[in-house]
C-alpha cells in the first residue's frame, strides 16, 4: 500500500529541516542573526524526530504484511545513494576548496555508531539511528519472532525510561555501539511503531476524534519546548507525531469520497512527489547550504544575509529535488533485482 498522506507529512518534515539547517548555518558560518530565516528556530528541526517517528511507523507496517527481504531492502534504499552523495560531496569540494579532511572516512560511511566521527555530509546521525532501527527491526521479521513485537517494544521502551531516571543515560547525537540501545531517541521509533499496531485495529475513523487527536498532538509539540529533559521532550514528540500519522494514515486507508478541488490536488500531488524525493533531498541539503555560505563568505567576502540564504535554499531543492528522483530509481531498479534473482 502506498501512504499519500505520509509522503505529504515527509514533505513537510524535510522542508522544515532545510529551513533549519539555513539559519543555523548562517549564524554558525556568516555570524549573522538577523536575516529571513531567523524565526526557523530549533523546533523546525524536529522534522528530522519526524522522521524516526515515521520510520518506526512504516517499519512495524513491513514486519506486519511479512515484507520479504526486508534488511537487505532497507540496506539498498539507504547505502548506495548515500555512499554516491559522499563521493560527489568530497569530489566538489576538493575542487572547490583544493582539499578536505575528513579522518576515518571508511568507519563513517558504515553508519554504524562509532561516537565522534567526522562525518562528509553533515545528516549522518540521523542515518545511524535509523540503521539501528533497521537492524533491530530485522529480528521480528520472522512469523515466529513478530508476534513478540509489541513485548519487544514495551520492554525496550521501559528499559529507556528505566536507564534515564535511574542511571541517567546519556542521549547522543553521535552514539558508540555501548549507549545506542538506551538512547531516548528510540521512543521516537517505538512510538511510532505502536502507533502502527494500534492503527491497523481501527476500523471506522471518527473525524471529531481526528480533531481531537490533531489539537493534542499540536498540543503535544508546543509543549515539548518547555521541557529540557531530552527524555520527556523526545516522549512528547513521539507521542504527538505519532497521532498526526496514525491520522494521516487512517485517511488513506479510509479516503474520503468528496469532490476533490483541482487547485488542491496540484498542491498534494506536488507534495506527494517531494516526499517520494525526500530522502536525496535530505542527503545533499546540507552541503550545498554551507559551500554556498563558505564561498560566499571566504572566496567573495559576501555576508550571509537574507539573499544568499534564498540563493542556498534554492539551489539546494533544485539539486536535491534531482537527485531524489534519481535516488528513488536507482532504489527501484535495485529493489527490482533483489526480487528477481
Amino acid at each position: 500500500m502506498y501512504f499519500k498522506s505520509l509522503q505529504i507529512l515527509r514533505a513537510i518534515a524535510a522542508l522544515s529541516v532545510i529551513f533549519y539547517h539555513i539559519h543555523i548555518y548562517s549564524v554558525l558560518i556568516g555570524n549573522n542573526y538577523e536575516n529571513w530565516f531567523k524565526i526557523f528556530k530549533e523546533n523546525f528541526a524536529y522534522g528530522a524526530l519526524f522522521f524516526f517517528v515515521l520510520s518506526g511507523f512504516l517499519m512495524a507496517y513491513l514486519i506486519d504484511i511479512d515484507y520479504k527481504d526486508f534488511l537487505r531492502l532497507r540496506i539498498l534504499r539507504i547505502y548506495p545513494t548515500y555512499i554516491i552523495a559522499v563521493i560527489l560531496v568530497i569530489f566538489f569540494k576538493v575542487m572547490i576548496f583544493g582539499s578536505i579532511e575528513n579522518e576515518k572516512l571508511y568507519l563513517a560511511i558504515t553508519l554504524l555508531p562509532f561516537g565522534e566521527l567526522q562525518y562528509p555530509l553533515g545528516i549522518e546521525w540521523t542515518l545511524i539511528y535509523e540503521v539501528f532501527f533497521y537492524l533491530i527491526c530485522s529480528l521480528f521479521t520472522t512469523r515466529i519472532l513478530k508476534r513478540l513485537y509489541l513485548f519487544f517494544l514495551i520492554t525496550w521502551f521501559n528499559i529507556i525510561i528505566v536507564g534515564d531516571f535511574i542511571f541517567h543515560t546519556q542521549t547522543l547525537f553521535k552514539p558508540y555501539i555501548s549507549n545506542i540501545l538506551f538512547s531516548s531517541f528510540n521512543l521516537l521509533f517505538i512510538c511510532g511503531s505502536i502507533a502502527y499496531l494500534i492503527a491497523k485495529k481501527i476500523e471506522k475513523p471518527n473525524k471529531s476524534y481526528d480533531y481531537l487527536g490533531i489539537m493534542i498532538a499540536f498540543s503535544l509539540v508546543f509543549l515539548s519546548n518547555i521541557s529540557t529533559a531530552t527524555l520527556v521532550k523526545n516522549l512528547m514528540l513521539g507521542t504527538g507525531f505519532s497521532m498526526i500519522i496514525m491520522i494521516a494514515y487512517l485517511r488513506d486507508k479510509y479516503p474520503n469520497k468528496n469532490k476533490k478541488i483541482l487547485f488542491i490536488e496540484t498542491i498534494t500531488s506536488f507534495a506527494e512527489t517531494f516526499g517520494d524525493y525526500s530522502y536525496g533531498i535530505y542527503l545533499v541539503h546540507v552541503p550545498i547550504i554551507t559551500v554556498i555560505f563558505s564561498v560566499s563568505k571566504n572566496m567573495f567576502n559576501f555576508p550571509i544575509n537574507s539573499e544568499i540564504c534564498l540563493i542556498s535554499l534554492v539551489i539546494s531543492l533544485f539539486v536535491g529535488w534531482h537527485y531524489g528522483r534519481m535516488e528513488l530509481n536507482i532504489y527501484k531498479k535495485l529493489k527490482m533485482l533483489v526480487k528477481y534473482k
